[in-house]
């Protein structure tokens, strides 16, 4: 078994969600807000563990 880079968070261990918008006064309008959110395929750490498969091929005699 063998770690490799996260796909999914590209190895930063976290995501951006974009949460609710939310008022601006100084701009007034609305705002979108995006926060990190820790990578659930990876767990955070922003590495998975890959099974590597043997490749087994039997020669024709």
């Amino acid at each position: 078994m063998r770690e490799e880079i996260c796909t999914e968070c590209q190895g930063t261990g976290y995501v951006m969600v974009a949460a609710p918008d939310y008022y601006s006064a100084s701009y007034g309008y609305y705002l979108q807000d995006e926060q990190p959110v820790p990578c659930r395929t990876c767990g955070g750490t922003g590495y998975v563990e890959v099974w590597e498969v043997e490749a087994g091929f039997e020669e024709a005699a």
